[in-house]
């Protein structure tokens, strides 16, 4: 009988999406409290302030929420069911991009991956990786070569 070698699995959420929860709650409380002190005004202020609204959601849809880290490969998985799955030994490169105060470029701290694409993929599937404490300990536990900044 032949053994079955258990994969090493290691899961991480991407955080960014509750940064985007977060100004969604406030663009949505924003525009009840005008809702709520509805002079002629403040009608047009709650029509922004759910239209801003819209922002967030989008991210929150086109975002990856799980990184699934595998001794063979790393896998994205994204909030409307898409998957990426790179193996580690087609990886050309992982560059660290972005930062919360402007440190290496704008935007979002993220890493980005670079490999040869063979699939065509909707737009927003594009191979970053948010960055914080565990993404940074696991890439650095699988990806066997130097990040770069």
């Amino acid at each position: 009988m032949k053994k079955m070698q258990k994969k090493h699995r290691k899961y991480a959420f991407n955080t960014h999406i509750v940064f985007f929860f977060v100004i969604l709650v406030i663009f949505i409380c924003l525009a009840i409290f005008f809702l709520k002190d509805s002079e002629e005004g403040s009608i047009f202020c709650a029509i922004g302030g759910f239209a801003l609204a819209v922002a967030p959601i989008f991210a929150i849809i086109i975002s990856p929420v799980v990184y699934i880290f595998e001794d063979e490969s790393l896998t994205i998985v994204y909030c409307l069911g898409f998957k990426e799955r790179i193996a580690w030994k087609k990886i050309r490169s992982i560059t660290k991009w972005g930062g919360w105060f402007l440190e290496n470029g704008r935007g979002m701290p993220v890493y980005e991956i670079a490999y040869p694409h063979k699939e065509k993929y909707p737009f927003f599937v594009n191979a970053t990786i948010a960055r914080n404490r565990k993404t940074t300990k696991l890439v650095k536990k699988y990806y066997k070569r130097n990040i770069e900044d």
